[in-house]
């Protein structure tokens, strides 16, 4: 099996993943986004704020409008994983290896990790 190539990866779904996605593939780079299949953060929000046009709209509804638009374009893919290793390659390349047992070689890694609470 061969190993999928990207133009970047992209580790967070978020909004900082998915807007880096959005200018990736409206400049036609191949993106595919790591998604932790955990619960986001933002989970238990009732409203997203400071999203202009998006004000009060749901994490789940800003995340599947954000996949609608996405998917216009076809060139992002979505994993629901969690990266496990970045390795340099000598061709200047990564190989990003992902919890789910896959691999992927891109030429960029882009980190849109975001927030962890830790509470006391």
């Amino acid at each position: 099996m061969s190993t999928p190539e990207y133009d970047t990866v992209i580790i967070g779904g978020g909004p900082a993943g998915l807007s880096a996605a959005q200018a990736l593939t409206r400049y036609r780079h191949r993106s595919l986004v790591v998604e932790s299949p955990h619960p986001p953060r933002n989970q238990a929000s009732r409203g997203v704020r400071g999203m202009i046009g998006l004000d009060g709209a749901t994490p789940a509804e800003v995340r599947d409008r954000a996949w609608r638009e996405l998917n216009h374009y076809g060139l992002a893919e979505l994993r629901r994983s969690t990266a496990d290793d970045v390795v340099p390659l000598p061709d200047g390349g990564f190989q990003v290896r992902l919890a789910d047992g896959t691999a992927a070689w891109v030429r960029t890694v882009l980190l849109a990790t975001g927030v962890r609470d830790l509470h006391p």
